[in-house]
Order: structure tokens, then sequence, then C-alpha cells
């Protein structure tokens, strides 16, 4: 009980990451379609050392010496806009190649050729458009002399409605996930949605439902030395719900914004054992609901005297919360609705600004995050009340 909201270590903590990023980026401009090349190159060193317990107590280190260098080559041919005129695409090819030394030497390597057609007003119906696209993606890793590969077709297909007042959509498409040398996690998306403006430069409303199915779903587990984490496979998931949005400016002083999201994740099929099944339980890191409101609005500030002091004060305030979120696979970790409310003044002068800001105005508290390692459980808490000011300077 005495390491209950402690955090305590008897090694050395540290992480040291050298990282270099270069690249060049071509183009050519033709009188129909624009040649487009981006090579680049990275080289990563990372030193981790952790005391994975998190205590004073000596139950394990976590040290970790990774290398890699990686090479990526793309190259695009693209149509010009108004080249033909009901017809857009890209096509397109890429290229890496991953040396990379942790533990064991693990190359990684993969390509993939892709191509996207958008027909706008199909049939000679003004307004509605097509989009079809198709990438052939080919993965390939090796593990202690070992090696696999994967191919995976993932085609894209969109049909839009355009009309004065916005677009309503509707997309289906296939995914993939390749992490390591696990079988690729593979996702049909299915969406629906609209965005609109019906009050021109004044409202704006963006709404969509959504179900995708994941086959191969991965997630972590213990290692049997419950020292290490792994990447497995756990079978199939299905994710639906919805998001809407709304955006209002009703005059040039004040400002709104409202959103909600609401997602139902389950997994559909999921037994790590004979005796274990978590078929229908939901999936973990996943929030039931989302939500954001925020408002704000703009003061003129008067000459005096013929002298302006200031140009403007802005306040805002936003609320916004989430959850109920689950962090185990057998759902006996969650958390509930978590919520909380920010302000913020501004006082903006030419090129100088000056803000105070306050958040989680009611010092609310929920877990950000939580993990069972070595039979214990350990979580990371929001931020509580906070307030501070901010300085900003513009250099022309």
């Amino acid at each position: 009980m005495q390491d209950i909201g402690k955090t305590t270590s008897n090694e050395e903590n540290l992480y040291l990451r050298h990282l270099l990023n270069v690249g060049l980026k071509a183009a050519y401009d033709g009188s129909k379609v624009t040649l487009g090349n981006v090579l680049s190159f990275q080289l990563l060193n990372d030193e981790v050392q952790i005391d994975r317990d998190f205590t004073h107590l000596d139950l394990g280190v976590f040290q970790q010496m990774q290398h890699s260098r990686t090479l990526y080559d793309e190259v695009t041919l693209t149509s010009r806009a108004g080249a033909w005129r009901h017809w857009q695409w890209k096509t397109g090819a890429n290229f890496f190649y991953q040396w990379l030394h942790a533990l064991y030497d693990t190359p990684s390597s993969g390509a993939s050729l892709y191509h996207q057609s958008t027909l706008s007003d199909i049939f000679n119906a003004k307004g509605w458009d097509v989009t079809m696209g198709l990438r052939l993606d080919y993965s390939h890793a090796s593990f202690l002399g070992d090696s696999k590969g994967w191919w995976q077709l993932l085609p894209r297909f969109s049909l839009q409605r355009s009309f004065s007042k916005g677009q309503v959509y509707g997309t289906v498409s296939r995914g993939n996930r390749s992490v390591g040398y696990n079988e690729p996690e593979i996702a049909w998306n299915y969406e629906v949605g609209t965005h609109l403006h019906p009050v021109a430069d004044k409202l704006f409303v963006d709404a969509s439902v959504f179900l995708t199915n994941v086959y191969n779903q991965q997630v972590i587990w213990m290692s049997p030395s419950d020292m290490d984490q792994v990447i497995a496979n756990a079978g199939r998931s299905r994710s639906y719900g919805g998001e809407f949005s709304l955006r209002a400016q009703p005059t040039d002083r004040w400002q709104a914004h409202a959103s909600y999201a609401y997602t139902h994740a389950t997994f559909t099929d999921y037994q790590p054992s004979s005796d274990v099944s978590y078929n229908g339980n939901n999936v973990p890191f996943t929030p039931q609901h989302a939500v954001d409101l925020g408002v704000s609005y703009r003061f003129p500030v008067p000459t005096i005297f013929g002298f302006r002091l200031l140009e403007r004060i802005k306040v805002c305030a936003n609320w916004h919360g989430m959850g109920k979120i689950y962090w185990t696979e057998d759902n006996f970790v969650s958390e509930p609705f978590y919520n909380a409310l920010d302000a913020k003044i501004s006082f903006f002068r030419k090129s100088l600004d000056f803000s105070m800001w306050v958040n989680n105005i009611f010092d609310k508290h929920c877990r950000t995050f939580y993990f069972q390692h070595a039979g214990r459980c350990y979580s990371q808490w929001s931020k509580p009340f906070q307030f501070g000011f901010e300085v900003n300077i513009l250099f022309k």
C-alpha cells in the first residue's frame, strides 16, 4: 500500500536518441501531368533503460538498444487540374528498406503500386462524382533467419453528390496495418456522411456514420515470463458509431463550435485460450463518447484621446469530455466519463499578444492510461487544475 500514488526508482532511467533525416524532393510540370519524386534516408540510434516496476523494489529493468537505417523512395504521376475535363487521376509507386537491429537483426522491406481516378459529373449528371482507387502492397520481414512476405490488394470506392449547400458521400475501403513479424491487421471500412454549409460563411455542419470490421486484430500481450510485451493477433472486432460537428460564426465577434462522437467497438472473435473468451467484450482504449463544446467572443477596444492601447481582447471557454474507456480485454478495469472546463483570455496589440489561461477549472481527476505488469497495476492520472500565461511576438 505504501507504493500507491508514488513513483520511485532504484535504477537509472534514461532515453538517448540520435536521429538524422535527409531527403530530396523533385518535380517536373508538364502540360498535362506532374512527375514527382521523394527520396529520403533516416538514421536512428536509440538507447533506453527503464525501471519497469516504478518502485524502490528490484523487480526488473527494461533495456533496449535499437539501431535502424531506412531508405524510402516514391514516384508519382499526377494529372494537372483541368487537363482532362471530367477526369483527375494519380498513379504512384514506392519502396522502402529498413535495416533494424535491436536484440536481434530484423530487416524489413516493402513496396506498393497504386492508382486513383476521380470522374466528375458522371453520365452527364452534374454534381455526381465517383472516385476509384486500387493499391497493391507487398511487405517482407525477417526474424532469426526466417522470412515472411505478404501481398495485399487494397481497393477504395467513393461516391459523392455536390449541391449548393454542401455534399453527401459514401465510401468503402480496405486497409491494412503490418507490425513486425505478425500477420497484417485487415480492416474493411464503410462510411456515409455529409458536409453542409446551410448559411454561407456562418454555419458549417459535418455528420457521418461508420462501420469497421477488423480481421487479425493486433493486441499487446505479456510474454510467458511476464517481463516483456509482445504483439499478437486476436481475431476479429467490429466498430460502429457516428460523429457530428458544428461550427458557427453568427457575427464577427462571436464564434462557437460543438462536436460529439460515439463509438461501439467490441471483439467478435477473440479467444486467447480454450477456457477464456472475450467475445462481446469492448475493445480497450476506445472511448465510447467524446464531446467538445466551445465559445469565444472578441471585444473591440475603443480609442481614447486618439490612442489605442490594445487592438482587441478575446475570451474563450471550452468544455470537453470522453468515456467510458475500458483498459483491459477482460473489461474488469474501466474509466467512467470524464470532463473538464478550460478558459483563456488574450490581449492583442500589433505584433504582440499576451494570454492568461486556466485548465481543468474544477480539478477533475481521471486515469488517462492504465496497464498491468508483473502482477502490478499502473495508472497515469490526468493533469490537475493548472493556470499560466503566454507571450507571443511576431517578427516581420
